[in-house]
């Protein structure tokens, strides 16, 4: 959850689906092991592009109606709140 939250926020969700995604080649020899001296060391999967990029998509979308949601209910009130007065 924590992970998902940090690629909502944009704070570089770009190097989480990079090492997500990272798969053993010659330069990266991935083991069994989760962590070596604190550095991801396990294998990814090549889902990892798709499902990331899709979740950006969608939370964006989402959360641009959202902000334009609260902006238009911000003035549909100022709007009641001034034809009242008069």
């Amino acid at each position: 959850m924590l992970t998902l939250f940090r690629c909502t926020t944009g704070e570089g969700w770009n190097n989480l689906m990079h090492d997500a995604s990272r798969e053993r080649s010659i330069l990266f020899q991935c083991s069994n092991e989760r962590y070596i001296s604190g550095v991801p060391n396990g294998c990814g999967s090549r889902v990892a592009t798709p499902f990331f990029i899709s979740f950006m998509l969608i939370v964006s979308i989402t959360f641009m109606n959202m902000f334009i949601a609260i902006i238009l209910e911000g003035f549909d009130e100022y709007h009641e709140e001034e034809t009242h007065r008069v």
